[in-house]
């Protein structure tokens, strides 16, 4: 990469650091689990497991997700879970 300075140009040898923000929430990717050849995570949805799919999700690396601010992503006991099964939430 060929970074163009506004003021000083960068002194030869000097090291830096990109730093990349991406303003959309991300789910990591140890909380992706793949159901019928989709990638996404378990909601809460009244009591119950609701499989969302993350359509551009990569498995192992974070991905975007269009999820609710409020969603209670499913941590504990998700490889086994299908979408419906009854869920409680404890603390």
């Amino acid at each position: 990469m060929r970074l163009v300075f506004d003021d000083q140009s960068a002194l030869p040898g000097a090291a830096g650091k990109l730093v990349w923000k991406d303003p959309r929430p991300h789910i990591p990717g140890t909380l992706l689990l793949r159901r019928e050849d989709e990638l996404g995570v378990f909601i809460v949805n009244d009591g119950h497991a609701k499989f969302i799919p993350v359509p551009s999700a990569q498995a192992g690396r974070a991905s975007p997700a269009d999820l609710p601010k409020t969603a209670n992503i499913v941590t504990e006991g998700r490889y086994a879970l299908k979408d419906g099964d009854v869920v409680v939430i404890s603390d």
